[in-house]
Formats: structure tokens, sequence, C-alpha cells
């Protein structure tokens, strides 16, 4: 199982195929790849770990052009090694980019094949880098100096398929019978295609059982209902909390904080004085350290909501709030739902955000300034 993301724009593509990435993070965590074509010049940035750890904005800035395809890994074949990180590269013909989701069955002979063949070398044990060297060699048969896209498409047909026209993986199942054991699964089932889909997850996984303290509780803090209290957290005095609730490790609550249930902090988060949180999701290093009120939202790693932010979560006449994002109108299919806000994303004092706003990565409000809309990475709101 990997995500995988391509995008031809007009303008950089690198921060939409990271917010991209983020977004099918559940997809896979053990490696994540960004490559971006820039004329005739292919830019790449690869390795082991989540998005957030992979992309640094040096990283980012290198990552110049108007296309590019992006991959998260979970490795179901191969090793763990960053050397499999996608995509993958060869320089010959014209210079490929994959990135795979999926698994060869035959990738032994059919590398063997390309080393008699062609004598290509596989560096990696990754059947991806296998597949790609296949196509190479399709593609090096049937194009000329500059390949068209019916070439390139003769020589897709070229690669060995299965009958459905892909590469299966229901004859390893059927060579391992003894080993494949059906499952039935009665439990929910929500698919997460859109980030307040997360919310609505949460709200489901929240229901079980979760009461584990092992932080600190300060005199004259009420806690009603399950509360998980990761280590090295703290609850100051005056706050309040309403189950369920999930905090994660060394986050600070308090004082005179109220958190209402759903509120899930993920770790080294900061939640201060006056501030109400409610239903809302804060990523690892988020803080809303100052008279803040936050409902239905999720918050990236390392934002910060000056003091005074307020996030609206309902609209006036109670209907289901919509989401623009790129001129189009979405459902949420949610009567309340606040802001989806990505990482390092930083507000003034006092300012406000409407019910289904969504800010990129890096955006910076000023003070006093009401959001409304979708504003993408970068965006400065004043």
């Amino acid at each position: 199982m990997c995500g995988i993301v391509g995008i031809v724009g007009r303008g950089e593509v690198a921060y939409d195929l990271y917010d991209a990435l983020t977004v099918l993070q559940h997809r896979g965590q053990d490696a994540a790849g960004i490559v971006t074509c820039e004329g005739d010049h292919v830019r790449s940035r690869k390795s082991n770990g989540l998005v957030r750890d992979v992309f640094h904005q040096g990283h980012m800035n290198q990552l110049k052009g108007n296309m590019g395809i992006a991959h998260v890994r979970y490795p179901t074949a191969g090793t763990s090694s960053s050397a499999e990180a996608q995509p993958m590269y060869v320089n010959s013909p014209f210079g490929i980019c994959l990135a795979h989701n999926g698994n060869l069955i035959n990738d032994d002979e059919l590398n063997e094949d390309l080393f008699r063949a062609d004598r290509r070398h596989i560096n990696t044990s990754s059947d991806s880098e296998v597949l790609l060297n296949v196509f190479a060699h399709e593609l090096q048969d049937v194009a000329g100096m500059q390949p068209a896209p019916e070439e390139i498409f003769k020589a897709i047909e070229g690669i060995n398929k299965s009958i459905r026209g892909e590469y299966e993986i229901t004859d390893a199942l059927q060579n391992m019978p003894n080993q494949i054991h059906i499952l039935e699964y009665k439990g929910l089932w929500m698919d997460i295609g859109n980030p307040w889909n997360l919310i609505s997850a949460n709200e489901e996984y929240m229901k079980n059982n979760i009461k584990n303290i092992e932080g600190t509780i300060e005199e004259n803090v009420m806690t009603k209902g399950e509360i998980h209290l990761g280590k090295g957290s703290i609850l100051k005095s005056g706050t309040y909390l309403e189950g369920p609730i999930w905090i994660g490790e060394n986050c600070v609550v308090g004082p005179n904080s109220y958190l209402r249930p759903g509120t899930v902090l993920c770790g080294m988060n900061k939640v201060g004085a006056s501030t109400e949180i409610k239903n809302s999701i804060l990523l690892r290093g988020a803080k809303a350290p100052h008279h803040n009120y936050v409902g239905d939202s999720i918050i990236g790693e390392n934002s910060n909501l000056g003091s005074g932010t307020k996030i609206a979560n309902l609209r006036f006449d109670k209907k289901e709030i919509e989401v623009v994002h790129r001129g189009k109108k979405t459902d949420s299919r949610r009567r309340k739902l606040g802001a989806i806000i990505g990482n390092n994303v930083n507000t003034g004092i006092n300012a406000s955000i409407n019910a289904g706003s969504i800010l990129g990565n890096c955006v910076k409000v000023g003070p006093n300034t009401i959001v409304s809309g979708t504003y993408e990475s970068q965006s400065t709101i004043a």
C-alpha cells in the first residue's frame, strides 16, 4: 500500500505535491519522495521517514518545475532501505521517473531478462526499479529522438501484463493458499479522502475506552469521562476536561483551559490560559496558548495561534458547511467544521477564521484579520 500523486501545472508544483503527500500519509509512513521537472532538468528529494521529516525548506526551494510526481511508501516488497524510496529514476532513454504501487510476482525473472537483453543492472531489491527498467527497455525500442505519446503507450503495451491488464497479486496469493486467511471485519470502516474525514473518524475512535494516565495532574483540575494523558504531559490548575480526550506526550494544558470531547493533542502541544478546544486535532507541536477557541478543526504541526485567535465552526443557518478549494465547492457533509490549517502557520492576535476555511503550509495571518475561504501554502493574509 503506497500513495501516489502527479501534477502538471502552469506554475510551481512542489508545495502542492507536498500538501498532497500529507493527505496521503496514511497510505505509507516508511519513506517519501518528490521529483519535479523544469525544462530538461529533473530534481529529486526522497528519503526514509514521514513527509514532515523528509522535506525541509531547503529541499522545497530546490524542487523547481511545473510538473512532478510524488510517493509515500509502505513496503510490501524489497527492503526498508532509503535507496528504495520512490520516485525512482533511470537516465536512459530520455530520463524517466516512476512512482509505483503494487507488487510484481516475477521480478526475479524480469531482472534476469533485462540483463540478458539490455545489460541493465538493478541496484536495489525493489520490484519498482525492475518495472521502471522494463518500461525503459520497451520505450527505447519504439521511440525516436523525442518520444511521442503514442510511442509511450506502445511501450506500456509491450510490458507483460495479466489477463486483466494489470500486474497481479492474485497469482502470488494462489501460490501460498495455506498462508492466507480471510477475516470478517465487523467494526467501522471509513475512507479518509478529505482532511475533515479525520475529524469524523476520530469521533468514532474516541468512543472506545482510552483511559490511561501517565502524566501529571495538578490540584484543582476537573476531569469528566475517559482521558488519556501521555508521559511528560501536565494538566495545570484550573483546567476542566470533558472526555473522551487523548493527550499525547510532553503536552502542557492550562492553567484554566477547557478541553471538550473529541479533542486530540498529538504531542508537544501547548493549550494555554482561557483557551477552549472542542473536537479538534492538534498535530505535533501545534499551540493554542492564549484566549483561543478551536472547534471541529485540524491544526498542523508547529502552527501557532496568536492570542485571541478564534475559529468558527457553525453557519448562522445551521446548514452543512461547504469547502472551496481551487474554485470548486465540496460539501463536507458536516454541520460543524472549523478550519483545516497546515503546518507552520502563524496567526496574529485577535484573528478570526470562519467555518470551512483552509490554510496551506507556512501561511501568515495578520492581527485582527478575518479569514474566509482557501489560501495556498506560503500565503500572507492581512
